[in-house]
């Protein structure tokens, strides 16, 4: 009668399982979770009733925008943020909303029908015109 003994180290296929898991793991990250440095191409796009208008957020500058109703919006864009810094506006929420930095962030002042929007891309969209 032969016993047999449990086997102490995982078998070679096992390490091939974790190999697998760890590549998969790693892809996943490298694509959902963009690395903090990335200076791909992010703009802000700036709609004013009909009108929108593309700028780079990374370059500093301070933009006017004339909404509806005669409501007027300074933007001030430095260190790759973008913020609302006076609005003609009698609530001011978009003045307190702050600074934005990350795509997909808005700023919206509904008084004079604005929306402040960060987008980003690889820098292949044609038809961004930035001035």
């Amino acid at each position: 009668m032969t016993t047999r003994k449990k086997q102490m180290f995982p078998i070679v296929g096992d390490y091939v399982v974790y190999a697998v898991i760890l590549l998969i793991a790693a892809i996943f990250f490298s694509l959902f979770f963009p690395k903090a440095g990335d200076k791909s191409l992010r703009v802000i796009r700036i709609q004013s009733g009909e009108d929108v208008e593309y700028y780079d957020l990374n370059s500093d500058r301070e933009i006017s925008v004339d909404g509806e109703d005669g409501f007027t919006l300074t933007l001030s864009v430095s260190s790759g943020t973008v913020r609302v810094v006076q609005a003609s506006c009698r609530d001011h929420l978009c003045v307190k909303t702050g600074a934005i930095s990350e795509e997909g962030r808005s700023i919206i002042c509904l008084p004079a029908r604005v929306i402040i929007t960060i987008e980003g891309g690889d820098g292949s969209d044609e038809d961004v015109f930035l001035p």
